[in-house]
């Protein structure tokens, strides 16, 4: 536990590190906003084509 608390005060007085820690938070944001975002487009693209489908199969 002491090294823990060690290392993060060594980084919180790093600036280049602070800045880089928090570059790395805003990305993993963005990557998993990015990823639900993905994730519902597709869905709803697979939604649509398979009424599509099926409009198309009933005539």
């Amino acid at each position: 536990m002491k090294y823990i608390r060690s290392t993060m005060r060594g980084l919180s007085s790093d600036k280049k590190a602070v800045t880089a820690l928090e570059y790395a938070l805003i990305a993993s944001v963005i990557a998993v906003v990015l990823i639900g975002g993905f994730k519902t487009f597709f869905n709803t693209v697979s939604t649509t084509m398979n009424n599509v489908a099926t409009s198309v199969a009933a005539g």
